[in-house]
């Protein structure tokens, strides 16, 4: 196993050996970026609706279940009475 020391000399040395990349970004290569970021938040705007809505059914067939264990209750109750 690796010390410490030797991982910090390693990162080190590897941060004060770094060179300019010189690289050149054409429009096309921004437009790639811009599409690409684009995509991701239209695609975690439908992964977010999509659970959304499994979440809202969710909710509503377990209000929608009390409900009618409650109307079920009621009923029994009021032919007991009844009786």
């Amino acid at each position: 196993m690796v010390n410490n020391k030797t991982l910090i000399l390693i990162f080190t040395y590897l941060l004060c050996s770094m060179s300019n990349a010189n690289a050149y970004l054409d429009p096309g290569t921004g437009s790639i970026i811009l599409n690409a970021i684009l995509a991701f938040i239209a695609g975690a705007a439908v992964t977010f609706s999509s659970w959304w809505m499994s979440f809202k059914m969710f909710i509503k067939k377990v209000f929608r279940l009390d409900k009618k264990n409650i109307n079920k209750n009621t009923d029994e109750d009021i032919n007991k009475d009844k009786t």
